[in-house]
């Protein structure tokens, strides 16, 4: 007796492990500046696409690239930056952890280059 069988292929998803180059906390409505070395940087958003910090945008015409945040509401967020080297065709992808706090303030915070 000849059986017929069915053979299913699962495809595993393969969960990408973000792992931040720098942590900062800061206290709910205090700033945050994140400065990075030379131009071309981008921001490319929270990677959860949560909102627990107010983007307030680039500052430019400078040597370096500095962007500038608030702390908006409780929690942990991953914030996402990326460059590209069109000359030799390699990328940077950076990631940087911000935990903002119940706690309200008004002072700035300034996360220096890496």
């Amino acid at each position: 007796m000849i059986e017929n069988r069915k053979v299913e292929i699962v495809e595993e998803e393969v969960e990408e492990v973000i792992v931040p180059s720098r942590s900062v906390t800061i206290k709910n409505g205090e700033y945050l500046d994140i400065e990075y070395p030379g131009k071309g940087w981008v921001y490319l958003g929270a990677v959860d696409m949560s909102k627990n910090l107010t983007y307030f945008g680039r500052k430019l015409g400078t040597e370096n690239t500095k962007y500038s945040f608030s702390g908006k509401t409780a929690g942990t967020v991953i914030l996402h930056f990326y460059k590209e080297d069109l000359l030799t065709n390699e990328y940077i992808d950076d990631y940087i952890e911000v935990t903002v706090l119940e706690e309200k303030s008004s002072n700035l915070i300034s996360l220096l280059p890496f």
